[in-house]
């Protein structure tokens, strides 16, 4: 279930994340979490979001640098943008034409 704009927006406004920046997104479950989090990104219109493509694991096998903590200056961004965001009817159109277009197969 997804939250709504303002929710979002303060939530990630919170989390020192702005409209403007490019979110990477992982997880380390191989459960697809990550998947969602991207579409919500998606869903409230923000433009640079990617995910990680093989996780964590990957990330970490390919001895790749890992962190926890804080890291620098950690500043809070209030105000997150939602820009063009999906309404549920219009995702709702999107799927029925999806499934439309699958049963043609």
């Amino acid at each position: 279930m997804l939250p709504d704009s303002e929710t979002f927006a303060n939530s990630m406004g919170g989390l020192g994340i702005s409209d403007a920046d490019h979110v990477v997104i992982y997880d380390s479950s191989g459960f697809g979490p990550a998947c969602r989090v991207f579409w919500t990104f998606k869903v409230f219109g923000h433009e640079k979001v990617s995910v990680l493509n093989g996780g964590l694991v990957k990330w970490m096998l390919e001895n790749r640098p890992v962190v926890s903590g804080p890291i620098g200056n950690h500043s809070v961004c209030s105000n997150y943008n939602i820009r063009n965001a999906f309404t549920i009817q219009t995702l709702l159109l999107i799927w029925s034409r999806i499934m439309m277009i699958l049963k043609t197969f």
